[in-house]
């Protein structure tokens, strides 16, 4: 599942009202950490399964 290939530029900040692109880094640095997010060929997906059952319920 890919979340955005741009998730840090302005389109997809405004888009879904986050605060700015430090605090989007700052989140993507602790879900990789943490194993939920990857970022494969310069495009972040989701690596856990229970998180990405989760994301589509929603």
């Amino acid at each position: 599942m890919i979340i955005y290939e741009a998730i840090k530029q302005s389109d997809f900040i405004g888009r879904y009202n986050l605060k700015s692109a430090s605090s989007v880094q700052s989140s993507l640095k602790g879900l990789i950490s943490k194993k939920v997010v990857a970022k494969e060929k310069g495009i972040y997906v989701i690596s856990d399964r229970l998180f990405k059952l989760w994301l589509r319920r929603m």
